[in-house]
């Protein structure tokens, strides 16, 4: 591993969930050299679109809204979400993340090993 430096904006938009152009890988378990860090990303979702219904077995991920408003959904629970708000996802937990209001919602996540 080295040091190293990237800026977001010149990373490319990946499609996750099946959702095209919504996010950025910022790192790895293979650029950090951790086991523990599965990845960061930064997720851009347009009001309307979701991360549907999925799971992360064995990592825990922390989710930090930037910018826009919409739900969570955790299991059988639903919360609202804005800016400056933290999620803490328990690993292995069924998940979505639904985007409203009027303007882009963008978060990162960070995904770590229990």
């Amino acid at each position: 591993m080295k040091f190293t430096r990237t800026n977001i904006n010149n990373l490319p938009f990946e499609e996750i969930h099946n959702v095209k152009n919504t996010r950025k890988t910022l790192a790895t378990k293979d650029t950090t050299g951790s086991k523990y860090i599965d990845a960061i990303t930064k997720g851009v979702l347009r009001p309307g679109e979701k991360y549907d219904w999925h799971n992360h077995p064995n990592y825990v991920e922390i989710g930090i809204i930037l910018k826009g408003e919409g739900k969570v959904f955790c299991a059988n629970e639903v919360l609202e979400y804005a800016p400056e708000d933290v999620f803490i996802i328990p690993a292995s937990a069924m998940h979505k993340w639904l985007a409203e209001g009027d303007s882009p919602s963008e978060y990162y996540f960070i995904r770590v090993l229990i």
